[in-house]
């Protein structure tokens, strides 16, 4: 039966079932952790785990972005090496740039807790940035079903050693250090598999690989970077000026909120975009344009993504109470806020891929730049959390359909002149 479908929906079966698992296997650790771990603990450990996320797109240099855009096995491999050396070496940078800080600036340090799991942020936040590199490859390929076991084997080993250090008594602390370690062990046993899947070995690092990579590639660091850089501490940005200005317990219900809500979203528009990157990348190199597949893509996501939407908002704060015990519930109220959205960013986040396809970062940098300023107002004026929140969504929501209108132009492409 599955043979029977378009090859489209077929790699989106394979990577949803994947891409399913992975997320369904953390939102289903969380409530265990959220009844042996209160608010005012795990509200730090959200705002860490949301400051790694922000290190690794900057450790990145979204050369992830990059795989597709080369053409033979040798330029990939020069590719993952590359990431691998740049995160590394920005690690050890950011590292130093941290003690010099704390020691010009020792309240400002203590205050935003920079100091707190230094070392574990930044190796988690390079092995992320290496994984993104590893998974986009496996992409590249067409081995989605070998993506998709990765993914879901990554999640249940992070999570069954997350609960494990949690139920030994080992808290957040060990939490952090077992998350670190079995990512590292994962992404390590990924490159293996992919050296033997293109038959590659990596050559000896140098610079003219280096300058190579760069030349050819040089948009997505000095572009994309900066842009998903922007995108992602916007998105952050809640969670950072909440627990800076309201405490790191309603850091931690906003975290929680995020975690649970963009869950079906990373669901299901990621499943998407795995498939919709290949053939919309693949389209644009031979005809110039992907607005085909743009319109298809839109109209499947807007398929999938009414009902379980329309659910949340209605049930979203009962669901958070019933799942993660009564003291998140407040996690839930916000959730019904944050709800239309994540509507629009699920509509707008994978087709907005298209914006890499056409060589348009500049436009997608100025449209994060954009965003990031508007966050910043919003929560630096408001008054109360749930007043930022409704002003949040509301604007967001806006944002995001123009997102949405701009990468349906980009699609059009050369044949337009754009």
């Amino acid at each position: 039966m599955l043979q029977s479908l378009p090859i489209f929906w077929r790699r989106f079966l394979v990577v949803l079932t994947g891409s399913g698992l992975s997320q369904i296997i953390p939102i289903a650790a969380l409530p265990v952790i959220t009844r042996l771990l209160p608010p005012a603990e795990l509200g730090p450990y959200f705002i860490w785990i949301a400051a790694v996320s922000v290190l690794s797109i900057i450790f990145s240099l979204r050369l992830d972005i990059a795989i597709f855009n080369t053409k033979t096995t040798y330029e990939l491999c020069e590719l993952i090496q590359t990431s691998i050396f740049c995160a590394s070496a920005l690690a050890c940078v950011t590292y130093f740039g941290i003690d010099v800080f704390s020691i010009y600036f020792p309240d400002l340090a203590d205050q935003w807790m920079i100091n707190e799991w230094r070392v574990e942020a930044l190796m988690l936040a390079s092995i992320w940035s290496v994984n993104m590199v590893v998974q986009n490859a496996y992409i590249y390929g067409a081995y989605f079903k070998r993506q998709a076991m990765v993914r879901v084997i990554q999640a249940a080993s992070v999570a069954i050693a997350q609960i494990a250090a949690v139920l030994v008594g080992w808290g957040v602390k060990g939490m952090i250090i077992c998350q670190t370690l079995v990512t590292l062990m994962i992404v390590l046993w990924n490159i293996i598999d992919l050296m033997g899947k293109y038959k590659i070995n990596f050559p000896t690092i140098n610079v003219s690989s280096l300058r190579n990579t760069f030349r050819q590639h040089w948009r997505f660091p000095v572009f994309s970077m900066p842009a998903d850089f922007v995108s992602s501490v916007s998105g952050q940005l809640p969670v950072f000026l909440t627990g800076s200005r309201f405490g790191a317990e309603s850091a931690g219900q906003i975290s929680l909120t995020n975690k649970a809500l963009a869950a079906p979203m990373r669901l299901l528009a990621g499943s998407v975009l795995s498939v919709f990157k290949e053939e919309a990348a693949r389209e644009y190199r031979e005809t110039g344009r992907c607005d085909d597949i743009f319109k298809k893509t839109f109209k499947s996501l807007l398929l999938i993504g009414v009902l379980p939407f329309t659910v949340l908002f209605f049930f979203v704060d009962s669901i958070f109470e019933l799942l993660f015990g009564a003291q998140w519930r407040v996690a839930g109220e916000y959730g019904s806020i944050l709800v239309p959205m994540f509507f629009f960013q699920f509509l707008s986040s994978p087709l907005s891929y298209v914006l890499y396809i056409a060589n348009k970062q500049l436009q997608d940098l100025i449209w994060q730049i954009v965003v990031i300023l508007v966050t910043l107002y919003i929560f630096l004026t408001t008054k109360d959390v749930k007043a930022a929140l409704t002003a949040y969504s509301a604007s967001y929501s806006f944002l995001y359909s123009i997102y949405l209108y701009m990468s349906y132009q980009s699609s059009k492409g050369k044949l337009r002149g754009v």
